[in-house]
């Protein structure tokens, strides 16, 4: 396993995952997300009203996934699809699997 020093930050890394939300792709979709990264605190996602955007917690969780930063910088960089990741256990879903798996056409927007 490869040190984390040459990874780009994980706020880094959701911000820009931020940017590449397709309001299109998200019509009448509400659907919080939650991120364990290894070692960092929890990280939200909310989608509602065709915008998503960091929150600093929810009440209501729909689809909680857990990896570690590398992993997470994987999927980012398309080195490793998230579907390969759940297979390969390098990702542990909880909650609805469907959010999940629509998560590349929400945010496939390019830059």
């Amino acid at each position: 396993m490869s040190s984390n020093n040459n990874l780009i930050p994980v706020d880094t890394l959701f911000n820009g995952l931020i940017k590449k939300f397709n309001p299109e792709n998200a019509q009448g979709l509400d659907i919080t997300y939650k991120f364990n990264i290894e070692g960092y605190n929890p990280i939200y996602i909310q989608i509602k009203n065709e915008t998503a955007k960091l929150v600093d917690s929810a009440e209501k969780i729909d689809t909680t996934l857990s990896m570690t930063h590398e992993t997470w910088y994987k999927i980012c960089f398309n080195e490793i699809s998230g579907q390969d990741a759940l297979m390969d256990g390098l990702i542990t879903c909880e909650g609805n699997l469907r959010n999940f798996a629509s998560m590349p056409k929400i945010f496939d927007k390019q830059l």
